[in-house]
């Protein structure tokens, strides 16, 4: 008599660090329930996780009406790359800007701040990264004129921008 091998279902984990696994044939079933795709359903029921264990105060906030999901998911995803210490210090934050009456637009204002303040050494990485992505690019010429790409730095677009300015001056109209 041969034996059948059963596969149990395993667990996996949707949400950011510090959120529980759930079960990898959730999405299936919120998918098909919500009328949306697997991915878009894994997505979903990882902001809801990273809301729920990562940002409690939010949560909170979520639960008593305070904030719409679509905006505490904002936050949350904004903060998926960061470590659950980091989001405790974004949450604390979080907490103490409803109880002084912020708006979900001020507290959108603070995030990025509040983000560099709770992990510094990642803000600096990325940061460099950024940096390291910066370019300039002309397109092909075509009757006569070309398209300019680029990603700057703030102070070099700005330097860019004003020399542009002074160069376009001197042209004949």
């Amino acid at each position: 008599a041969s034996v059948q091998a059963y596969r149990v279902e395993g667990y996996v984990p949707f949400g950011a660090d510090g959120t529980p696994r759930v079960g990898e044939g959730l999405a299936m079933e919120v998918g098909g329930i919500l009328g949306i795709s697997p991915s878009n359903a894994i997505a979903m029921i990882g902001d809801v996780l990273d809301l729920r264990h990562r940002h409690p105060a939010l949560w909170e906030a979520f639960l008593t009406g305070e904030v719409w999901f679509w905006q505490a998911a904002k936050i949350t995803r904004e903060c998926s790359q960061l470590t659950p210490e980091a989001v405790a210090t974004i949450d604390h934050h979080t907490r103490i800007a409803f109880q002084m009456g912020m708006r979900w637009t001020q507290i959108m204002y603070r995030l990025p701040a509040w983000i560099i303040e709770a992990d510094p050494e990642k803000a600096r990485e990325k940061e460099r990264q950024a940096r390291e992505a910066r370019y300039v690019r002309l397109g092909k010429l075509v009757d006569g004129c070309t398209d300019l790409y680029g990603k700057l730095d703030g102070a070099d677009g700005i330097a860019l921008d004003e020399a542009l300015d002074a160069i376009a001056k001197t042209l004949p109209e």
